[in-house]
C-alpha cells in the first residue's frame, strides 16, 4: 500500500529527445515532492504500450500525454478512465469529448522572441 507518495506516469512518443525541455519541466516543477514520476515512451509501431497494465501496475494519480504529433489509441481520453490526464498540444481532431489540456502559445514565444530581439 502508497504511504502520501502520490505517481504520474508521463507519455511521450519514443523520440523523445524532441520533447527533452518538456520533460525537464515537468521534472523539475515535481522535484522535491512526493510524485514520483514513470517516463512511459509511447509508438505507433506493433510494439503498442499496454496501458491497461501500466495503470493496472503503478496505480498513478494522474498522467501527462504529449500529444502534438497525433494521439495513438491506446491514450485516447476513454482509455486512460478514471485516472485524470492532461494533454499537451492535443490535435483538435483527436478528441471528440472535453479534456484537460495545456496548448503551447506560439504567439506569444514568437511576439517575446521579436521582442528581446528588437531592443
Amino acid at each position: 500500500m502508497r504511504q502520501n507518495m502520490r505517481t504520474v506516469l508521463v507519455f511521450i512518443p519514443k523520440s523523445r529527445y524532441i520533447f527533452k525541455e518538456m520533460l525537464d519541466g515537468v521534472q523539475r516543477y515535481f522535484k522535491g515532492s512526493q510524485t514520483t514520476l514513470q517516463i512511459v515512451e509511447y509508438g505507433e509501431d506493433e510494439n503498442r504500450t499496454d496501458v491497461r497494465k501500466l495503470l493496472a501496475f503503478w496505480q498513478p494519480d494522474g498522467c501527462i500525454v504529449e500529444a502534438s504529433y497525433g494521439l495513438p489509441p491506446q491514450l485516447a481520453p476513454g482509455c486512460l478512465r478514471p485516472v485524470p490526464v492532461v494533454y499537451l498540444d492535443p490535435s483538435p481532431r483527436d478528441f471528440g469529448e472535453p479534456i484537460l489540456e495545456v496548448r503551447n502559445d506560439e504567439v506569444g514565444c514568437g511576439q517575446t522572441a521579436a521582442r528581446e530581439l528588437l531592443f
